[in-house]
């Protein structure tokens, strides 16, 4: 087998728990709104809960659409909506289009720069791991953008070189569609490259494509791939 010399990782239940993510969310949402577009900081989280539940109706319309190209537009498009749903809540009058795109990547750089929600000792692991000579990129559904903020959060951007980003590839991560476009943007071999992720399924699309696979599960639930409780159970892959 060959040794592994890239490895792709998962920012949403692997770099992130995202159990520990709306209240932070909901309490940073209030402290930036207000200074953005004036009014009440309990108002904008109220309709920040009923923007949150539209939002999530349209990720999952949309992926259920399937991998085409348009991600880059779609993920300006989701956060604009979601800025705009809440002015709506609120009856205050929405922004021009391109003044809510830059509102809007301001709002979520002042959250995701402040969330505190690593997964305990993943990012000694991952600095482990480097220091192996194994090169870092994600490999998640988010706007480059957003990783980038998510990783500097947890204090790891230094290890990462590619972040992708759906954006990136132009490809939503909803097949193995997703895993090809990145392949080929990093110029990998898969059968050098492993990736490590919580969902099952983008886990089959990944070996589809030649990868190694990896299941994070700090529960140590049951997988077709071979599961890891932490990061640190990646060491023994990389010698």
């Amino acid at each position: 087998m060959s040794r592994i010399e890239v490895l792709f990782v998962d920012k949403g239940g692997v770099l992130v728990d995202n159990r520990n993510l709306a209240p932070q969310w909901r309490r940073l949402l209030g402290e930036v709104l207000p200074r953005e577009l004036g009014g009440d900081a309990d108002a904008w989280r109220t309709a920040n809960d009923r923007a949150h539940v539209r939002k999530i109706e349209r990720w999952h319309e949309r992926h259920r659409a399937g991998p085409a190209s348009g991600a880059r537009y779609f993920l300006v498009a989701y956060d604009r909506l979601w800025l705009w749903d809440m002015c709506d809540t609120l009856e205050v009058p929405r922004p021009a289009v391109e003044e809510t795109d830059v509102i809007a990547r301001r709002v979520i750089d002042y959250v995701l720069l402040r969330l505190d929600a690593a997964f305990p000792g993943n990012a000694e692991a991952l600095r482990a791991i480097s220091a192996r000579g194994v090169r870092l990129h994600t490999a998640s559904g988010d706007a480059s953008a957003d990783l980038e903020d998510y990783l500097r959060a947890v204090g790891v951007r230094d290890l990462f070189d590619r972040l992708h980003g759906a954006d990136l590839v132009d490809t939503l991560k909803a097949g193995p569609e997703f895993y090809r476009a990145i392949l080929e943007d990093c110029g990998v071999d898969p059968l050098r490259a492993a990736v490590v992720d919580d969902d099952e399924r983008a886990l089959d699309w990944a070996r589809q494509c030649g990868l190694r696979t990896f299941r994070f599960a700090p529960d140590g639930a049951m997988s077709s791939h071979a599961v890891v409780r932490t990061l640190g159970e990646l060491l023994p892959a990389f010698v």
